[in-house]
């Protein structure tokens, strides 16, 4: 969680995609996306903050809480940031819809203390232009 609250925030963000406008991007349209190609670029942005592999992501081990918490953040973000209800989610990651609610209160959680909130403020912009990117078609990142 210590690198996810050093992320940059705010305007910082946009220095990460210099060509983007920094307006807010709607969101209605994230949902005629293939919702595995949403999951995977949710999975690598994740996979890249909190440094695990998305081999770990799919694992369904337990024990590793850095892992599990990096496993919520991603559910939290395909819901949150995507609108995909809590059963989608758990059809995506291969969980229950009551493990996605739960995910996503551990995430809000830890919203409380500012510095994560940030980093998770970044993580939902990089999320939300990353997803822009997608063509809605055939899923290509362009």
């Amino acid at each position: 969680m210590s690198d996810l609250c050093e992320l940059p925030t705010g305007r910082a963000c946009f220095n990460y995609f210099p060509d983007i406008q920094t307006k807010s991007l709607p969101l209605a349209h994230l949902k005629f996306y293939e919702k595995r190609t949403i999951k995977a670029i949710v999975e690598q942005i994740v996979a890249n903050v909190f440094h695990v592999s998305v081999r770990q992501l799919h694992s369904k081990s337990r024990n590793r809480a850095h892992v599990a918490f990096a496993r919520q953040t991603a559910m939290y973000l395909s819901h949150v940031v995507c609108g995909l209800n809590f059963s989608e989610v758990g059809e995506l990651f291969h969980r229950d819809r009551t493990t996605v609610a739960h995910a996503c209160k551990c995430v809000e959680d830890q919203r409380d203390n500012l510095a994560f909130d940030r980093g998770m403020d970044f993580l939902e912009t990089a999320t939300t232009l990353l997803l822009s990117r997608v063509k809605s078609f055939n899923g290509e990142v362009i």
